[in-house]
């Protein structure tokens, strides 16, 4: 009983480590400012300007 404890908190742990690695490597869509194109449609400059228009 003791080692099926063992085994599910290796699991557990294990488990974490990879979540933690694909956020780490992959990052989302929330870190990604715009389109990624380079125009800067996200900045608030921009922004105004296009209030301004």
């Amino acid at each position: 009983m003791e080692v099926t404890i063992q085994y599910i908190i290796i699991a557990a742990i294990f488990i974490a480590a990879l979540y933690y690695l694909a956020k780490l490597l992959l990052p989302g869509k929330s870190k990604a400012g715009g389109c990624s194109k380079g125009c800067s449609c996200g900045t608030p400059s921009a922004l105004q300007d296009s209030v301004k228009h």
